[in-house]
């Protein structure tokens, strides 16, 4: 979450709010990782599933100094990729652009599409922000970009990247190929409440 002294006042008090909404849609075994940064990055919870924790930090937050998203991105990058298997993801906050990093966008995207971790980006407009980069770090690592025209847009903004997310699924199988014939084929279906059941099949 971007503290910058750009984001005091409604801005930072916004996302404040629309970051408590996003931890309410997380499931009970989520584990989640808040960061903060202005042009220091600072881990303010390291993978917890307390939502408790995760609240009482959000509501701390304090908006000051400029802003480092490159570097904050690369910490939540590296510390994604010592993680167990699962579902990853990255939620970023941000009205400005960068202004203090020491890591390039480039560094990072690499690293986050190397370990196929989307980043999803909430941009607040303002005459700093830098639609076109955010958008670049959303797409190019299959993320998705939205921009709130003012503060009041950005709780609906993080409940859209939360639905959006908690519909992905990781599946992960190993396999011994010297039991499997040499054609086979894998097919995996997800059913859902409604009837709708989603398949596919994969040949080698």
């Amino acid at each position: 979450m971007d503290v910058s002294g750009s984001t005091a006042g409604q801005p930072l008090i916004s996302s404040k709010a629309g970051a408590q909404t996003f931890i309410t849609m997380l499931d009970d075994n989520d584990l989640i990782e808040l960061i903060k940064f202005n042009q220091d990055i600072d881990v303010l919870v390291s993978w917890q599933k307390d939502k408790k924790k995760l609240s009482q930090e959000i509501k701390k937050l304090r908006a000051q100094g400029n802003t480092a998203i490159y570097d904050a991105l690369n910490k939540g990058v590296d510390d994604l990729m010592r993680t167990k298997q699962g579902q990853k993801a990255i939620v970023l906050f941000t009205d400005g652009s960068d202004t203090d990093s020491q890591c390039s966008m480039k560094i990072t995207l690499d690293k986050a599409n190397m370990a196929q971790i989307p980043i999803y980006v909430i941009g607040l407009k303002s005459k700093d922000l830098s639609p076109v980069t955010l958008n670049k770090i959303a797409s190019e690592t299959n993320g998705r970009y939205l921009e709130a025209d003012n503060p009041d847009e950005l709780q609906a903004m993080y409940q859209k990247i939360g639905n959006k997310i908690k519909k992905q699924y990781c599946i992960v199988m190993t396999v011994s190929e010297s039991n499997l014939p040499i054609q086979n084929s894998l097919t995996i279906s997800i059913g859902r409440k409604n009837g709708i059941n989603l398949a596919k099949t994969y040949e080698r």
